[in-house]
């Protein structure tokens, strides 16, 4: 996979839906790895629900992932939470619905898609960006250098702000690109600070 898909979005996102006097309330967060995924469960699983039920995933080449479904029926919350998140090819993402039982069964059918609409709905209102792989690449390089060194980067670069520290007669930058093959021309001039392939 060249790409994945991740939230824009920082803060718990929160939708609340009724289905048959059932109160469902939908949380969804970003999240990086497991100590968040249970900060985000503490802080908003409540004691006093019928089920709290969630599906989560983070990570990239080796991602985790799983889903809870809280003595609801096999099928029903959980794993259709879950196959949204692999669906939209997202990851770094913590979906729980709480659901308050208002005395009313729904049925296998009408209880998933209570389960799912809220989430569906907000992945579809929300900013979602492309995590994709790159050289992400801490430079320096001496001032004097610094027009021919930018106009290579601006070339390259894949991301479009590009910032510059300087520090005494040198410039310090951090850049994001596909192959190192593209500072060729420019390499003999620059120095490697930091280097990670990853997802960015």
């Amino acid at each position: 996979m060249d790409y994945f898909n991740v939230l824009e979005i920082e803060t718990v996102i929160e939708k609340t839906e009724v289905v048959k006097k059932s109160k469902f309330i939908t949380y969804i967060c970003k999240i990086s790895n497991k100590d968040e995924l249970e900060v985000f469960l503490k802080n908003n699983k409540s004691d006093n629900a019928s089920h709290n039920c969630y599906a989560y995933k983070y990570g990239f080449k080796n991602a985790v992932y799983g889903y809870h479904n809280d003595k609801e029926p096999s099928g029903t919350s959980g794993e259709p939470l879950l196959n949204i998140i692999n669906s939209k090819n997202l990851t770094n993402i913590a979906i729980l619905v709480v659901r308050y039982f208002g005395g009313v069964k729904l049925g296998t059918g009408n209880l998933k898609r209570a389960y799912c609409s809220n989430a569906i709905s907000i992945l579809t209102n929300i900013v979602i960006k492309k995590a994709k792989l790159f050289y992400k690449l801490v430079i320096k390089f001496n001032i004097q250098d610094s027009k021919q060194i930018i106009n290579c980067i601006n070339k390259i670069n894949e991301t479009k702000d590009l910032k510059l520290k300087y520090d005494d007669k040198k410039v310090i930058s951090t850049i994001f690109i596909k192959t190192k093959e593209l500072l060729k021309e420019i390499l003999f001039k620059i120095e490697i600070l930091y280097e990670k392939f990853d997802y960015f």
